[in-house]
This record gives C-alpha cells, sequence and structure tokens, in this order.
C-alpha cells in the first residue's frame, strides 16, 4: 500500500493526539481569579476591567480587538513568571482538578497583567469587553473564563480599550 505525504500526514496528526491526549477545557469563576493570590500580587487597581460584551461608554478608535495568549509559565513577551510569583516550584505539571484551576488561574490573570500593561501604556484606564477563548472555543461571560489545557494551560482574551 503507497501512502502520499498527505495521507501520511494525517496519519501522524490522529496518532500524536491519541499519544499526548486531546486538550480540554475548563470554565472557571473570574472573580475568584481576581480576589485570588495571582490577582493581588500581579494587578493593578488603577485599571478596571469590564468582562463580557456590551460596554456602553466610547471605546478608543485603534484600541479595538486585540489579542492576548499566555501560556502556564510564558507570556507573549517571553517572560517566565513562574518562579517569580509561584516560588521556587511553581505549580507542578500534575493535572489534580485543584492544581489545573490555579494555574489557569494563573495564566488568566497573566493575560489581563498583559492587557492592563498596555493599557497604562498608551494612557487608558479601562480594559472593557473582555471575552476569553481557546482555540474555537469563545466565551463571552461577565462571570467565567474558559482556559483549555493538557500539558500546557492556555487562555487567551479579546478586549477593547478605553478611558
Amino acid at each position: 500500500m503507497k501512502l502520499n505525504f498527505a495521507k501520511l500526514t494525517a496519519l501522524l496528526a490522529c496518532l500524536a493526539t491519541f499519544a499526548f491526549g486531546a486538550d480540554k477545557t475548563i470554565q472557571l469563576n473570574i472573580q475568584e481569579a481576581l480576589d485570588g493570590e495571582f490577582g493581588k500580587k500581579l494587578l493593578n487597581k488603577d485599571v478596571s476591567f469590564i468582562f463580557g460584551s456590551g460596554y456602553n461608554g466610547e471605546v478608543i478608535k485603534g484600541a479595538k480587538f486585540y489579542k492576548i495568549t499566555s501560556r502556564f509559565g510564558q507570556t507573549n513577551r517571553k517572560e517566565n513568571l513562574s518562579a517569580k510569583f509561584l516560588g521556587e516550584s511553581g505549580i507542578k505539571k500534575q493535572s489534580t482538578e485543584k492544581t489545573v484551576a490555579r494555574a489557569c488561574q494563573y495564566v488568566f490573570v497573566v493575560a489581563l497583567k498583559n492587557a492592563q500593561d498596555l493599557a497604562i501604556s498608551k494612557g487608558y484606564t479601562k480594559v472593557v469587553n473582555i471575552k476569553t477563548y481557546f482555540k474555537f472555543n469563545e466565551l463571552d461571560s461577565k462571570d467565567e473564563f474558559i482556559c483549555g489545557y493538557n500539558r500546557v494551560k492556555n487562555v487567551g482574551i479579546e478586549f477593547d480599550l478605553a478611558k
């Protein structure tokens, strides 16, 4: 039997999914993440966050639709924050419900911190219309965020900036 390149690639992709496991998603409470240890350590109270779509105020033109993805231990700015904020050992790579939730809260707060830093650098005081996503799953909620996990914990946010 002769396999062409496309069939071989598809076969290898399927085998990789079984070998590494499929990504899973979890929805967690936004307020618990903001009030938790990471929110208290990383977020500046001078910038407000408004979750879910429907912000009625003026959104600054040109500031629409920023996307930031944060992964456990690494941000889009290539910082390794886990040792700094989580202690020497960071969050162990166990996949218990408690450690997954804690790691997801961490990457969510780091994504918010990146949005906050962008807002401050541009003179804005609000990050609004915040939606979270993982791959093709988007969550437009005022109460929960979505986190994808397997070997890496991953939260994406989409937002606007306002004064």
